[in-house]
């Protein structure tokens, strides 16, 4: 759901549905769980879209579909969303037409803790499979994940996070990708 910042101040704001998670797990016959959410903001502060992470009642792993935050609805695959299967994942938008992503890859893809090892760029209207490799943990870290920052001024920020340990993590930080 959303709101204005203006309703949001009022002691009963309205707020505007955009999903209803029971109404789609009646529709799909599954018990989704909000899991979160990831969303695209190319600094323009007028997000349009976001990845919808939900999980079948309320499992580490979960699936995301994008979503349109203007008409309300998912966009499929077949009509040119991106949609990650089950796993244990990490999502973010890279740009409106490239997610940054750290799934279940298939072999070696995952560290002994059971989390994503790589990090991979996957392009709108390719398969997830085809995604460009973009970095690699060690089979020992915890976990390895990416996210991007757009400024509203113009400047972006993408970070690679390498969870060595529970206590220890290096990032890579780039500027303007």
């Amino acid at each position: 759901r959303r709101t204005t910042l203006e309703e949001y101040s009022k002691p009963d704001p309205s707020w505007e549905v955009l999903l209803s998670l029971d109404e789609l797990g009646r529709a799909e016959g599954v018990t989704w769980v909000w899991r979160g959410y990831a969303l695209l903001d190319d600094g323009s502060g007028n997000p349009t879209r976001a990845m919808v992470q939900l999980s079948r009642g309320g499992a580490d792993a979960f699936v995301a579909r994008e979503f349109d935050l203007e008409t309300k609805a998912f966009i499929t695959p077949r009509n040119g969303g991106f949609e990650l299967p089950e796993a244990k994942s990490v999502v973010c938008y890279r740009s409106r037409d490239v997610l940054l992503v750290s799934t279940d890859f298939g072999p070696a893809s995952m560290t002994l803790a059971g989390y994503p090892r790589t990090v991979r760029a996957w392009h709108r209207g390719t398969s997830l499979s085809s995604s460009e490799l973009i970095y690699a943990g060690e089979m020992t870290d915890q976990i390895v994940y990416s996210f991007a920052v757009h400024e509203r001024g113009g400047q972006s920020y993408e970070v690679i996070l390498r969870g060595i340990s529970f206590y220890e993590e290096e990032r890579h930080i780039s500027i303007d990708g």
